[in-house]
């Protein structure tokens, strides 16, 4: 597994109050990765935290490893959408 995906993946994990609902995809274009998480909705606000600052410490860290490793690395948080739980 990747070495960046792993760290994003066990820092997630520990704030998520369903860690088995976390799932990561990583997309790599050349030096550059993207990760995109998503959590189950309730997870949400908890992944975000006061004014995004959870959120931020993750991205900070995920991209110290990425610098690490000579990639340039970020993180986007995906909401699950409503609409398709309503139906």
């Amino acid at each position: 597994m990747d070495p960046i995906r792993n760290v994003a993946e066990v820092l997630l994990r520990a704030i998520a109050s369903q860690p088995d609902a976390v799932a990561i995809e990583s997309e790599e274009d050349g030096t550059r990765t993207v990760l995109t998480v998503t959590v189950d909705e309730a997870d949400v606000p908890r992944m975000i935290g006061r004014k995004g600052r959870t959120i931020n410490a993750v991205r900070t860290i995920v991209k110290a490893a990425g610098l690490k490793a000579q990639r340039q690395v970020s993180l986007d948080l995906i909401a699950p959408d409503l609409q398709d739980r309503e139906r």
